[in-house]
């Protein structure tokens, strides 16, 4: 099943990135410098993006049940972060909080360097400068759905790159979708007065999620006989999944990578995997290309640096794959039982004709699925259907 009649290119004129996600343990302290602490950088360089740096300190507690070390993270990092050119250029970064700092990034030049500085608790980190990737593009983003009862496949066939080069992707992507309630209730029942209120529209029928994943994939085209990735796998929705019960939308971002910049991910992703997070004993064995002025301070992280980072778009509507979720045997109805044992039960008012009837709450109320109804997207195509 192809979604090329869905997909268009995305032309935000502000992106933000960020590659921490998922990755830190966050643990608020305030902690004064010394040889066990090490401070995590991690961001990119992208041309014309507002992009997030994400500072952070590890500790390491040396003492643990199990003789093995610990690491807790602290996010109070205070610091100066700018991004600086070979050509003078400079753009500095504004904090956010929490060690998040954001740089409004201009125009970068493929023939000039580029590097990201740091400044924290009198030493300087600095990233060795380096020239910006150029994008190899997306060619397309589908969807399929091999087995009618089986998952939701998303895909990526990314653009043929006629050189002999290698090419090193990182990949990361957001998902939107939009939840409609089974029954489209304008009734609400208030434990605390025993009414039940007549909101005057369907309140809580339609509403909007989103999450960005937890996880990056990188990824090299050094084994494929063809220099570019055709319909190489990324994420996979099962079919009763309620992401796909009306519209999904899986936004997908390329950035391009040096071999370095990929080995680090590749060690990363597998400390993930297998220890269970990037803060582990093995964080050691990460490289980096962020020196320290003192040189008895550690520091972890690797700072790309892209001219431009290549996203594309799919929508999936339950019309176009099987969506196997049993609504009517899980929504049935019920007449019986008073206002409050349902209500107990986790039970809301459907309708009051002929009688008052219930529903489970995640029939009734869309943020029983952590939707928002009045998140709708501003580019999102449904509209609002009840306001």
């Amino acid at each position: 099943m192809k979604a090329n009649k869905y997909i268009y290119r995305l032309l935000p004129v502000l992106f933000i990135i960020i590659l921490s996600i998922g990755c830190i343990d966050k643990f608020e302290a305030n902690i004064t410098h010394n040889k066990d602490v090490s401070l995590v950088i991690e961001g990119n360089i992208i041309s014309d993006s507002v992009v997030v740096f994400q500072l952070s300190r590890t500790l390491p507690i040396k003492e643990t049940p199990d003789n093995s070390d610990e690491f807790f993270t602290f996010m109070d990092v205070e610091a100066e972060v700018s991004v600086k050119g070979s050509d003078g250029s400079c753009w500095k970064g504004i904090p956010l909080g929490k060690g998040e700092y954001s740089v409004a990034i201009g125009t970068l030049q493929a023939d000039k360097e580029y590097s990201l500085e740091v400044v924290c608790d009198g030493a300087t980190y600095t990233s060795i400068p380096q020239q910006p990737l150029k994008a190899s593009g997306i060619e397309s983003v589908d969807y399929a759905q091999p087995d009618p009862e089986g998952p939701v496949e998303l895909k990526v066939t990314t653009q043929l790159n006629n050189s002999d080069e290698i090419q090193y992707h990182l990949w990361l992507f957001k998902e939107d979708w939009e939840v409609r309630a089974a029954h489209h209730s304008k009734y609400w029942f208030d434990y605390e007065t025993g009414m039940i209120l007549n909101m005057g529209y369907p309140k809580y029928a339609q509403g909007w999620c989103y999450k960005i994943s937890e996880q990056f994939i990188a990824a090299s085209t050094a084994s494929l006989v063809e220099n570019r990735w055709v319909d190489r796998l990324l994420h996979t929705i099962a079919s009763d999944d309620h992401r796909i019960s009306c519209l999904y939308s899986f936004r997908l971002y390329q950035r391009n990578m040096t071999k370095k910049e990929y080995e680090y991910y590749q060690i990363r992703i597998k400390s993930n995997e297998e220890m269970g997070g990037l803060f582990t004993p093995q964080s050691s064995e990460l490289p980096t290309n962020i020196t320290c002025s003192d040189p008895d301070r550690k520091v972890i992280g690797y700072i790309g640096c892209n001219l431009s980072v290549d996203y594309r778009q799919v929508y999936i509507s339950f019309n176009d794959i099987n969506y196997t979720y049993e609504t009517a045997i899980q929504c049935a109805e019920t007449s019986e039982g008073t206002p409050y044992d349902n209500w107990v039960a986790g039970k809301q008012v459907t309708r009051t004709e002929h009688g008052v009837f219930w529903a489970d709450l995640k029939c009734v109320d869309v943020r029983y699925w952590g939707a928002n109804p009045d998140g709708r997207p501003e580019w999102w195509p449904n509209p609002y259907l009840y306001k």
